[in-house]
């Protein structure tokens, strides 16, 4: 199949993935989290303390029961969780949480360096683009309308329209039939080795592993390894 970089010259689509690839989740995630203990703190008097040792809880038992779907990233059932875990009352609390957490998260997302000139080269090349995430879907579009990149998707797929996570084959079949171009035509570029770049693999597809920190994983023999969005200008 070859690596990017040996096969770029017959790639006619880009699968990418969308948290911690076009922007960097963590550093949202923590803000959105401040202002769910800050919440719990002022609404109940709960201590932050408590309050993430609920949440955890809470997240570790619905990624239990709901493994490998979408909902298994749902934030609403997690601060549901985390207020039953308390004994306190979910409504209409859990939602003013949700609420708090994505409305801050979402103010403090920022494309990474490279993301845009990256998305700009595919369209100025007429390459075709398609989001591959997981989560559920009105989040993602609520992420892609914050980071105003609708002008350059040509579609998305994320794990709750498809019905399952990557690295499940599913999830690229159907981008590629959304997109109407055969595997050996794409590439996945994502940070996550096993979910994009092993997923790709398993369906035929070249990928870009964004490295944001070392993997004890084999790295797919054709995944080209990069560490930021701008070293792919050149293979756009």
């Amino acid at each position: 199949m070859g690596t990017l970089k040996e096969t770029h010259s017959r790639i006619k689509a880009f699968l990418i993935d969308l948290d911690d690839t076009l922007y960097s989740y963590q550093g949202p995630h923590q803000k959105g989290m401040q202002a769910v203990y800050t919440y719990l703190h002022q609404t109940f008097s709960i201590s932050k303390e408590v309050g993430q040792t609920s949440f955890l809880k809470a997240r570790e038992g619905v990624h239990k029961r709901l493994h490998h779907t979408a909902a298994s990233h749902n934030r609403l059932l997690y601060f549901q969780n985390t207020l039953e875990n308390l004994g306190l009352s979910v409504f209409p609390h859990s939602l003013a949480m949700y609420d708090a957490y994505w409305n801050t998260f979402l103010e403090a997302m920022k494309l990474e360096n490279g993301a845009l000139e990256f998305l700009l080269q595919l369209r100025k090349n007429g390459k075709k683009i398609c989001l591959l995430t997981d989560l559920t879907a009105h989040i993602q579009h609520r992420k892609v309308q914050r980071l105003e990149l609708a002008d350059y998707l040509d579609a998305m797929v994320t794990s709750e329209e498809a019905g399952r996570e990557k690295p499940d084959a599913s999830m690229f079949e159907l981008a590629l039939s959304k997109l109407n171009v055969r595997p050996h035509e794409a590439c996945m570029v994502g940070d996550n080795l096993e979910k994009d770049c092993w997923g790709a693999h398993r369906a035929h597809l070249c990928s870009v592993w964004l490295q944001r920190e070392a993997s004890g994983l084999a790295i797919p023999p054709d995944t080209l390894v990069v560490t930021n969005l701008n070293e792919l200008l050149p293979y756009a």
